[in-house]
């Protein structure tokens, strides 16, 4: 009986946590007609062309979930102090969000799929630039659903969205150009080769920083060394050598005595300058030790 009566308590807590994550995604769909049932939809095409392909249990489960929250970043950036090109960086608020969750072990592969939803076969998507078979099969899925949802129900360059079989031509296309090597990218403090490990600073034990930051028009802005003045759970105190703007994102591994830390964080105050150099309060929109 016992074992029955957990198994339906896993079956409402898996039942709620679906129904908020798709009140997530119609949330995100209405600030802009242009993706009306955008994540629906995308969930739909992912769980159906996932079960083709043979994937059950977790892995169909982390596929629906990262489908119906891959744009909830997007709560943080359709206001209008962001530029088109700003909306990029959607993805590392939904990364944020996502890692914030908590999923269980088995889950876990639903934040890589939903942040690889930009990616392209041919290495020219973001944030990370991946390749063909460097992305999990669950983000290869999402990103080629996500992709053809996005032409068939957005206007194109003349006006109008694509038909079907317009849409499946031009992913046949992007898949068969993969063969080929993607175009050379502008060199900048953190390659497509580079951006992750650059992407996870560590702290020393003076609590010195080095990462490139992502500005709030979307570009990644050059490395720099700062020092921690304050550091608590809800975020940290920075001394920089210049100023970073309102609203700029950084990432880091800070490592403290007997404790390490991973965070996603964004400077949301700029405080008035010490001994020459500037200071930035900085909130943690997530944060969890690591192993």
């Amino acid at each position: 009986m016992a074992l029955l009566e957990s198994s339906r308590h896993a079956g409402e807590w898996r039942s709620l946590v679906y129904s908020l994550a798709e009140a997530f995604g119609r949330t995100v769909d209405a600030k802009a007609t242009a993706t009306v049932n955008h994540c629906s939809r995308v969930r739909d095409l992912a769980l159906g062309l996932g079960r083709s392909m043979g994937l059950t249990g977790p892995e169909l489960e982390s596929l629906e979930l990262a489908a119906l929250l891959h744009d909830v970043g997007r709560l943080e950036t359709a206001t209008s102090e962001f530029s088109e090109e700003a909306h990029r960086i959607h993805i590392f608020f939904t990364e944020a969000f996502m890692r914030s969750l908590r999923l269980p072990e088995r889950l876990a592969d639903a934040v890589e799929i939903a942040c690889a939803h930009h990616e392209a076969f041919d290495g020219s998507g973001y944030p990370r630039g991946l390749r063909g078979e460097a992305m999990s099969q669950g983000a290869r899925i999402l990103q080629l659903v996500n992709a053809y949802d996005a032409m068939v129900f957005t206007p194109q360059a003349d006006g109008r969205p694509l038909t079907e079989s317009e849409a499946l031509g031009r992913l046949r296309a992007r898949k068969a150009s993969s063969s080929t090597p993607p175009p050379p990218r502008p060199s900048s403090p953190a390659s497509s080769t580079s951006r992750r490990s650059a992407s996870t600073p560590a702290w020393s034990a003076s609590r010195r920083w080095t990462s490139p930051p992502i500005l709030p028009d979307g570009r990644e802005g050059q490395a720099f060394e700062a020092t921690a003045q304050d550091l608590s759970s809800g975020g940290m105190l920075l001394v920089l050598p210049e100023d970073l703007p309102v609203g700029t994102l950084l990432r880091a591994v800070i490592h403290l005595p007997g404790e390490r830390i991973e965070a996603l964080a964004k400077v949301v105050r700029l405080l008035p300058p010490e001994g020459g150099r500037s200071r930035a309060g900085v909130l943690f929109l997530w944060q969890g030790g690591v192993q």
